[in-house]
């Protein structure tokens, strides 16, 4: 019975070297997936800030039949953002073309910038994105 009870004290420290390794793969996998899922969480929000302005161009286009009246702060477009607000370090819309610069912040770079641009395709809006954020995929 004595020989039972010295055998059962507690982990090997080999188990306990494979259960750590094991944490540190997942970790490593897990980490980086996270972190992107927290930049894409947070650049949804920059996202939701383009819809007025992606409303108002289309408005715009409408009644005007012609992209390069399209500007921010005219013709249904709301104004231009120039002073950083919310997610958003400044918002601009030139001839249509929807340009967002987003504050710093959990991972996410004021140069990750995201770019709309309307097309016309009989006589309705098409929108193409570009920019750092769509390089990096946190949005499409």
């Amino acid at each position: 019975m004595e020989n039972c009870k010295k055998r059962f004290r507690g982990f090997a420290i080999t188990e306990l070297l494979i259960t750590l390794s094991v944490v540190c793969v997942l970790g490593a996998f897990a980490w980086p997936a996270y972190k992107n899922f927290q930049r894409r969480t947070y650049y949804s929000d920059v996202l939701s800030a383009l819809e007025p302005f992606k409303t108002g161009v289309t408005a715009c286009f409408q009644d005007t039949h012609n992209l390069t009246k399209c500007n921010g702060g005219h013709r249904h477009i709301p104004a231009n953002i120039v002073v950083k607000k919310g997610v958003i370090a400044s918002l601009t819309v030139s001839n249509g073309v929807i340009t967002a610069t987003p504050v710093s912040s959990k991972g996410v770079l004021s140069t990750d910038i995201y770019i709309l641009t309307p097309s016309v395709n009989k006589n309705n809006l098409t929108w193409a994105a570009s920019g750092a954020a769509v390089e990096h995929r946190y949005a499409e």
